[in-house]
């Protein structure tokens, strides 16, 4: 789901229908970045207004109250929101500039009799999203706070609106003004007349821009350079003509070709092809709930933080390979120094370089070398010692750091893969401290008094003739099986390089027996909780505990083991 700039015009158009002059009831949090504030009507039931700060981002309206709603524990910035909101009546909702930024307005009547203004900016970015709360062009607090070269979002500092969004709103402009705004864009001799139309105003599409550029008999390949007075005449009137259109249009046209894919669109596109006319907030909610809601929006975020980490580490490793590409020269430094050693005795004032017999080769071979003309041979000589010691200790160094980024890139696999496997809160607040705990995701402040669960985790299991089989569902579950849980006679199952989670059989003395459909039957499940699930078969290796260690200093979940027989079977679900 992907909200555009034009579906967000239909969207507050709608909401201030049912929005203006509801009441500030209560404001909770369904997670970090996700809001629900109740609102109250004179002589109607209750809505819930839903902010989401996450991308995909939406922001909607339900005129009930939804069902299993699980609220969490107030952050900062949900307090903020109580302190200055609750109690307040919603004045308006405006589209800022035509862009997906979206301001509420809220007042209240506070000390004096004085009503007092507040603004809600929901900036529904897919690259940076956020909700910010204001007064006085003030920032009172944000959901995200953020310090760049361009803007800063924290408290009591000046708001100021995200980068482009000063772009202009083609609604606002007559026909004629629009003409005038097309005959001095600032431009490049290649760019084509949708770059132009995308530099110059907010809310546009693709689609859009390719209905206004038929409209004019433009290509879309045209370049702007090229248009006479009379094309800009034409491509002035077919945007007006399309804002007249927005303007005049309602809700969301969802069509469906012949590949029953569904395209959506907020302005008719074709009569030829069969719609379904639905309005925008009906439609995002209806989008939510079918793709999981809360927490299918809060993983996909979680995963965006993973693949940025390892495509960080994946630069890191790239980084430090170049630099090991001067350790090259080392060997040749220290070549360098025993020959200019041997040849100390010699006078070379003010020389750049010397020539000298290379005694190390049989036979020997002249071989020039380099210097400092301000040093002797005997200094240049342990110039070249201290380089080559440099690069000595930099490829160590280096293959340590390279070491730990593949081993870094490895848990992150781990984590992408057990990421996908998230369906509940209790697996996304897993998934949530172990990212903390990795120095990924951001830590949130907590409230006083609200202490972080140091309970072990707890393990899935399964039992086949009377055999117990535990099985991991994240790295922090695996590290706490294989080396905490799991007794030195017990079988260790995982599947062969890929990610997937441990799968241990514990018996109860190292002479007892496992028969092999128990043996089978735990293969199967570590290759079901492997990334080759979907493969018609999976090696998977096995080996005692006891051969199983921790990678030293590594990532959660990440170890060596040895000793291992490996079976090829069928994933399977648990029966």
């Amino acid at each position: 789901m992907q909200l555009d700039s034009l579906m967000i015009c239909h969207l507050v158009n709608e909401l201030n229908q049912q929005l203006i002059g509801a009441q500030i009831r209560e404001i909770h949090q369904t997670d970090d970045r996700m809001f629900e504030i109740e609102l109250f009507r004179a002589d109607a039931k209750p809505m819930h207004l839903l902010l989401c700060a996450y991308t995909p981002t939406y922001l909607c309206v339900l005129s009930h109250k939804r069902k299993n709603t699980n609220f969490i524990p107030s952050q900062t910035f949900c307090m903020s929101m109580r302190k200055h909101l609750e109690g307040s009546r919603i004045a308006s909702v405006t589209q800022i500039n035509m862009d997906r930024i979206v301001r509420i307005e809220f007042n209240r009547i506070e000390d004096g009799s004085a009503i007092v203004s507040r603004y809600l900016y929901c900036e529904l970015l897919p690259s940076a999203p956020n909700i910010i709360l204001t007064q006085d062009g003030t920032i009172l607090d944000a959901c995200i706070h953020s310090r760049k070269e361009d803007r800063t979002v924290l408290p009591q500092v000046e708001y100021t609106l995200p980068k482009n969004s000063g772009r202009m709103n083609f609604m606002e402009f007559s026909e004629a003004e629009l003409r005038n705004v097309l005959d001095y864009p600032s431009t490049e001799d290649d760019d084509t007349a949708p770059s132009v139309l995308f530099h110059l105003f907010n809310g546009l599409n693709r689609q859009v821009v390719e209905k206004i550029c038929a409209v004019a008999n433009i290509g879309y390949d045209d370049l702007y350079s090229t248009l006479t007075g009379e094309g800009k005449d034409k491509l002035a009137h077919a945007l007006y003509n399309v804002a007249q259109e927005i303007a005049d249009t309602t809700g969301l046209y969802l069509y469906t070709d012949a590949s029953v894919r569904v395209s959506r669109s907020a302005i008719p596109l074709s009569d030829s092809l069969p719609y379904t006319h639905v309005s925008v907030n009906d439609w995002i909610y209806q989008e939510v709930s079918s793709s999981g809601g809360v927490i299918a929006a809060a993983v996909k975020d979680l995963e965006k933080q993973i693949h940025s980490a390892w495509k960080k580490e994946l630069r890191k490793e790239r980084k430090i390979r170049e630099e090991m590409n001067e350790t090259a020269k080392m060997e040749e430094y220290k070549l360098w120094g025993n020959l200019l050693s041997i040849n100390a005795w010699q006078k070379v004032p003010h020389e750049k370089s010397i020539t000298v017999s290379n005694l190390f080769v049989d036979p020997p071979v002249d071989i020039t070398i380099p210097l400092n003309p301000e040093m002797n041979l005997s200094s240049n000589s342990q110039l070249y010692f201290k380089k080559y010691n440099k690069l000595k200790k930099r490829k160590e160094i280096g293959a340590e750091k390279i070491k730990e980024c593949q081993q870094m890139q490895e848990y992150l696999n781990n984590l992408a893969f057990f990421a996908a496997d998230v369906k509940d809160r209790k697996a996304l607040d897993a998934l949530k401290e172990e990212l903390k705990a990795a120095g990924i995701h951001k830590q949130e402040s907590r409230r006083p008094g609200h202490k972080k669960n140091s309970r072990n985790p707890e393990l899935a299991t399964v039992t086949v003739d009377g055999f117990t089989i535990y099985i991991g569902r994240n790295n922090v579950q695996n590290e706490y099986l294989t080396l905490h849980k799991a007794d030195k006679q017990d079988i260790w199952f995982h599947a062969q390089k890929i990610p997937g989670s441990h799968v241990v059989i514990h018996r109860q003395d190292a002479r007892e027996e496992i028969p092999e459909n128990v043996l089978l039957h735990a293969a199967r499940l570590a290759a079901k909780h492997s990334q080759g699930r979907d493969s018609g078969k999976v090696s998977v290796d096995y080996t005692l505990i006891k051969y199983v260690k921790k990678i030293p200093q590594g990532p959660p979940g990440l170890v060596n083991y040895s000793h291992q027989k490996t079976l090829v079977v069928t994933p399977e679900t648990e029966q």
